[in-house]
């Protein structure tokens, strides 16, 4: 699980993005140019998927925080879940990738 000192202090190394996960498909996106990005992987009809949250800060300068980020996760999770529950028998549900 992620501390918002992890997330301030992480880097890119060698030029390459960095996924940094917390928990049940939430990860913080990190790319060479300093910016981080948070994102939640997940699966739709056997493909995987990608839901943006936002850019890495605090609340209070318009950007999303990690307990934000939960929040958005959990919100997003629950919505998946109710969306697979509607189609039953229609196409396999959604699935959050890591947990």
């Amino acid at each position: 699980m992620l501390t918002d000192i992890k997330c301030r202090t992480e880097k890119a190394v060698g030029g390459k993005e960095k996924k940094i996960g917390d928990g049940f498909g939430l990860y913080l996106l990190v790319k060479p140019s300093g910016s981080k990005l948070w994102q939640m992987a997940y699966r739709f009809n056997g493909r995987q998927k990608k839901l943006s949250f936002g850019i890495y800060g605090s609340d209070d300068e318009g950007r999303v925080s990690l307990a934000t980020a939960r929040k958005k996760r959990d919100e997003a999770k629950r919505r998946c879940q109710e969306r697979g529950k509607a189609r039953e028998g229609k196409r396999p549900p959604l699935r959050i990738l890591g947990g």
